[in-house]
């Protein structure tokens, strides 16, 4: 294995351990952050038409695809412990846990949120050319990428 390889091993390793860690008290945490998750869930709602389908990236527990509104919604995270909570609170959805770098999903979207999970990703640039497969003519991407301290 090349020193890449392992690195990118590592990066997704550590990701999956923080979140999972993470997971069990994820509702209490985005409570905790009311104005900051306050603002994002109007931005989602004033920038993604209701009803449309919807792919997430970086979907935590689901609470954005919930704020979408979409008639279609699939999330993908890295962290199984995460999609097992987003399954169990939006069942509504489908989740999938899929390394960022390797989503494979065969379907066009309305709208693509990659949300907050931009500096998770190893390989900018093979997430973009994967995810440009779920992209029609119309399909808006929205990008949301901020730190959140506390």
């Amino acid at each position: 294995m090349t020193n890449l390889e392992l690195s990118r091993l590592d990066h997704r390793e550590a990701y999956k351990n923080v979140y999972d860690i993470q997971a069990p008290t994820r509702v209490a945490s985005i409570s905790g952050h009311d104005a900051y998750y306050g603002t994002l869930r109007r931005l989602i709602e004033r920038t993604v038409e209701p009803g449309s389908r919807i792919l997430c990236i970086g979907s935590d527990i689901g609470q954005y695809l919930e704020w979408a509104k979409p008639s279609y919604g699939v999330g993908v995270e890295q962290s199984p412990a995460l999609v097992a909570e987003a399954k169990r609170l939006h069942p509504e959805f489908t989740f999938l846990c899929q390394c960022f770098e390797e989503i494979v999903i065969d379907e066009e979207f309305d709208t693509i949120l990659v949300i907050n999970c931009v500096n998770d990703f190893f390989d900018v640039q093979e997430v973009a050319t994967r995810l440009r497969t779920n992209c029609a003519d119309h399909t808006k991407v929205i990008v949301v990428s901020s730190f959140l301290s506390g």
